[in-house]
């Protein structure tokens, strides 16, 4: 019961904390840092906003992609694979035909990039994004881009967390913003 308590209240503190970046974890509930009645009224997070490079996520994912630019991490981050032979085994895939889910961050944060890329980067594009590695991009990485931000539209835990802020339409529209300038030819 104790140790409860005190997860409990680290979790509190934590989301008090405006100097607390929350990284993705297995143990961490969005929910607890969305529903407001459980932050008091003067608190905030650093690492959320409806911009796509307001999380850690994204922010990660942008570093990944400058360290090893290529068209194949926007192909994993739009159409992931499942894992194969042992860690198949360990995670418990093989068996199911879907593919694993998509990182609603990541997939946000790939399609800004692509659309920065093909030369319609974001009205108030971070400096971040001024000096892309430069990469081919081919229309079938574009349209793979389109739907993985479809589906995050459609049914994704990134979604589900937006969806009970008041920010919600704000990131709808920051969202659809990336999709059209993506479609751009």
């Amino acid at each position: 019961m104790q140790s409860t308590l005190n997860g409990i209240s680290r979790v509190i503190d934590a989301a008090r904390s405006p100097l607390l970046s929350f990284r993705r974890s297995a143990n961490f509930d969005a929910s607890l840092v969305f529903n407001k009645t459980n932050l008091t009224e003067n608190t905030f997070m650093g690492a959320w906003g409806i911009k796509t490079f307001e999380n850690d996520g994204a922010l990660d994912w942008l570093g990944d992609f400058r360290d090893a630019p290529s068209e194949a991490k926007f192909r994993q981050t739009f159409a992931p694979q499942p894992p194969k032979g042992f860690l198949s085994k360990l995670f418990g895939g093989g068996s199911s035909a879907s593919p694993p889910e998509l990182d609603g961050e990541d997939v946000l944060a790939a399609a800004e990039i692509l659309a920065t890329l093909r030369g319609h980067p974001a009205v108030d594009a971070m400096e971040d994004l001024a000096d892309l590695p430069d990469i081919k991009v081919t229309d079938e990485i574009v349209a793979l881009a389109i739907q993985a931000i479809d589906s995050v539209m459609t049914s994704s835990d990134l979604k589900d967390c937006w969806e009970d802020t008041d920010d919600f339409e704000s990131w709808v529209e920051t969202v659809k913003d990336i999709r059209a300038r993506l479609s751009r030819a």
